[in-house]
């Protein structure tokens, strides 16, 4: 996509793709963007990014055809996309650099307590027949999964019980997963509360750091060079590879014009701030409705759920608009 505008006198959205060298036109009455919030990757602002001669890359345009065997390997970023990469990346690697700004929790499994603390569960094909044979089976399931998820919600209430018993408790499990190195915990612990940052359960991160092939860089990055990186403390770190884990553009406007009412641009109405109705919707912008949108329900309970709801609440409108022939639906004035 690289523009969409909303023709009021129409009730149209006039569209324009790219397709290779060529550039497509349509239109439609509804626009939905289910794109999500993490699909514009962003490389990081540091001094010299591309004079580095090695092999670049970010974690979300990954490189499956280059060999990280035997390779002296950076990688920037704890966030988590990192933590998924370092531990299969220390594995072959001569030697990994792990460059961390500040540091992370690093957690349990998301929703491990219904699968008995295990990082994956297979469901048997005994269990799989019941859920296609019973709806009500699978629906008491899924229920009990979203119900344990919301449970977590008291440990995002400051100063709670829950939240203090989660800075504990995951305090002491970072230390065992680092064989008791006091010293290396204390620059892997975060001293702010559990769930002020997007949960980051990720097995096999922290144990990477007790091998001997692997080292956790604290100081700012001050520049790239050909060689590798140099630190803000002076040291150069030489590398055959960077990764770049350095996450995505998160402020919910669109890389490309999508132009509303009175010839104004999302990315020109949420300048300072987005702002939506119910997560779903956008003044200014009429039959334009997103998925996962501003403020929409990701940081706690199931996301999934949370879909599913948008997607009803868009069909319900989308009926109204054929049986009432309802030419523009506002979010609000």
């Amino acid at each position: 996509m690289t523009r969409a505008a909303f023709d009021a006198e129409r009730g149209k959205w006039d569209l324009e793709i790219q397709h290779n060298d060529q550039t497509i036109t349509d239109s439609c009455d509804i626009l939905i963007s289910a794109t999500g919030f993490l699909s514009h990757w962003r490389w990081p602002s540091i001094e010299g990014l591309q004079s580095f001669k090695g092999h670049l890359v970010h974690s979300a345009a990954w490189d499956e055809h280059f060999d990280y065997a035997g390779k002296r390997i950076g990688v920037i970023g704890n966030g988590s996309s990192a933590i998924q990469i370092v531990p299969p990346l220390a594995e072959k690697a001569a030697h990994l650099t792990n460059f961390v700004r500040s540091p992370t929790w690093i957690t349990a499994g998301l929703g491990s307590a219904i699968i008995g603390g295990k990082v994956q569960h297979i469901y048997t094909d005994a269990e799989k027949q019941t859920f296609r044979e019973d709806p009500e089976a699978l629906k008491a399931y899924r229920k009990k999964i979203q119900h344990g998820s919301n449970e977590g919600f008291a440990m995002f209430w400051k100063g709670s019980e829950a939240q203090k018993q989660a800075f504990d408790s995951t305090s002491q499990m970072v230390l065992e997963r680092l064989n008791g190195d006091k010293d290396l915990a204390a620059r892997l612990t975060p001293d702010w509360e559990v769930g002020c940052r997007r949960a980051t359960p990720g097995p096999g991160y922290l144990e990477s750091f007790t091998r001997d092939n692997v080292a956790l860089v604290s100081s700012p990055i001050a520049r790239i060079v050909p060689e590798g990186i140099q630190t803000a403390d002076g040291m150069l770190h030489e590398f055959d590879a960077i990764v770049c884990a350095t996450g995505f553009d998160v402020s919910h406007r669109p890389p490309w014009p999508l132009v509303g009412r009175h010839g104004v641009t999302l990315a020109e109405a949420w300048e300072e701030e987005p702002a939506s109705y119910l997560s779903l919707a956008a003044s200014g912008f009429p039959n334009y409705w997103m998925f996962s949108g501003p403020n929409a329900p990701v940081g706690h309970g199931s996301l999934m759920a949370g879909l599913g709801w948008s997607a009803d609440w868009m069909c319900l409108w989308m009926r109204k608009m054929v049986e009432e022939d309802i030419l523009c639906v506002y979010s609000f004035p």
